[in-house]
């Protein structure tokens, strides 16, 4: 079986690590109104990942392990931090 889309709307941290880990098929993820100060690292893990949503989170930094995620075509960072959202 083929996951090509996540959504979590959830609160615990551990929850999402733990389903991370188990889906190496996943295409679409949104991340979206979770309160994240910063991009999970299991994220950078999931090398299929084509499309990601982060919005209206507080993330203020984008690491360069972003560059992992090959095909990722498209990334929303809309409403994070009214400062801005910097790369690293």
């Amino acid at each position: 079986m083929v996951v090509s889309v996540v959504r979590y709307w959830m609160s615990a941290y551990t929850d999402l690590v733990k389903s991370l880990k188990e889906l190496n098929k996943v295409q679409f993820l949104d991340l979206s109104n979770q309160c994240l100060t910063e991009i999970p690292p299991e994220v950078f893990q999931l090398t299929n990942l084509k499309k990601l949503c982060l919005s209206y989170n507080q993330i203020e930094v984008i690491p360069s392990a972003i560059s992992q995620l090959t095909n990722l075509t498209e990334l929303h960072l809309f409403g994070n931090q009214d400062t801005g959202t910097r790369w690293i």
